[in-house]
């Protein structure tokens, strides 16, 4: 039987997800077993809701397992992010599928662009020069892309990057590709956007849904009857955690940090000692260089002690695979790994002895008061 993965944070789980569960199993025809974020994801944020949660959220919503990325890879950039999942694919004792939702949908040409992109220095120089111009990253990479193709639609390729599913998905092929994996990437094309904040249509973006937890009616109407369940129980945390960043950063050596450059710590200890509140805060440190997903991801390596840098990460070896989440009938799926297998996130902490990943877990729990920590057993 086929095996597909997706990788994925479910942050809340919505409408679109679902979808995208059942597209992945209508095109392969087998199990679906997702890779996700953690209790700390890629925005830089905690989680709405525990991760333990999240994975029953998507056994119920048709996933066949749900197995954990390491909060290093969930703190860091679309790259590492994406190379952290299909490294634990890799780990899969079985040639394998990774199904993507994309802006374009059109696998053959993110492949095209994957390829071109992959271990490119000249793409990297141009857009470090460009990011020395003050362009945003997104700009700086799309300019240097255009740089590099010379080919009639270099155009056409360049402005895949301007989606961020698209960006991702290139990410992904670019990893399989570095890594030789035995992984056949799928793409099903994105319905909706992902960041647009309106809640308006069939499908709404996660990041509109966050934006609005506290209206029922936009939950009840993107959100399966489960996760709107569970979000009744959300509760607002920036205080707690700007909290806990006033006493923290101050006592460490933030220039020791994943993710910190040029003199990025210092303005964040500056503007820490001036502001009252996180939301004023992150506006205040946030600049064009410096966007609100790099600042908070940042922050949250601070938090968690990570001193990896991206290079480390990126030669890191997967040791273990930690389940989240698994339907009763589907536990033969936890045989299939090469790799050490953990089902309670006591006996991850003890076999990796991976810091961050156990601070991670530490400091949301301290933040959010609600903590969940072994795998669950979902009915079918």
């Amino acid at each position: 039987m086929s095996h597909c993965f997706i990788i994925c944070e479910y942050n809340p789980l919505h409408s679109g997800h679902a979808y995208h569960i059942r597209q992945a199993k209508k095109a392969t025809g087998g199990d679906v077993i997702c890779i996700m974020s953690g209790n700390t994801v890629q925005r830089g944020e905690l989680a709405v809701v525990d991760k333990y949660t999240r994975a029953e959220w998507a056994i119920k919503a048709g996933a066949d397992m749900v197995v954990e990325l390491p909060a290093a890879y969930c703190q860091s950039p679309a790259q590492i992010f994406a190379l952290g999942g299909v490294k634990i694919i890799s780990r899969f004792a079985q040639p394998s599928y990774l199904c993507f939702g994309s802006e374009c949908g059109d696998v053959d040409l993110l492949t095209r662009l994957a390829a071109t992109l992959t271990d490119n220095l000249q793409v990297d120089l141009i857009t470090q020069s460009n990011l020395a111009q003050g362009l945003s990253y997104p700009q700086a990479y799309s300019l240097a892309v255009k740089a590099v193709c010379h080919t009639d639609d270099k155009d056409d390729l360049a402005s895949l990057l301007d989606s961020p599913n698209n960006l991702l998905a290139i990410e992904y092929i670019k990893a399989i590709r570095r890594l030789n994996a035995a992984i056949t990437p799928i793409a099903i094309k994105r319905l909706g956007s992902y960041n647009d904040m309106s809640v308006e249509g069939e499908f709404a973006s996660a990041s509109a849904i966050r934006n609005n937890l506290r209206d029922k009616a936009v939950l009840q109407k993107y959100c399966p009857s489960f996760v709107y369940d569970d979000l009744q129980k959300y509760s607002d945390c920036d205080d707690r955690l700007y909290a806990v960043l006033s006493y923290q950063l101050p006592r460490q050596d933030l220039s020791q940090i994943c993710g910190v450059k040029e003199g990025i710590d210092n303005r964040i200890l500056q503007k820490l000692d001036t502001c009252h509140d996180f939301s004023s805060f992150l506006q205040q440190v946030k600049t064009k260089r410096y966007p609100m997903a790099y600042i908070k991801r940042l922050l949250l390596n601070a938090l968690t002690y990570n001193t990896l840098t991206y290079e480390e990460l990126k030669g890191q070896a997967i040791e273990y695979v930690n389940v989240l989440a698994v339907k009763d009938d589907k536990k033969s799926l936890l045989s299939l790994f090469d790799c050490a297998v953990t089902t309670k996130q006591s006996d991850a902490h003890k076999l990796a002895k991976d810091e961050v990943q156990r601070n991670a877990d530490l400091l949301y729990a301290s933040v959010k008061y609600r903590y969940r920590s072994v795998m669950s057993i979902v009915k079918s």
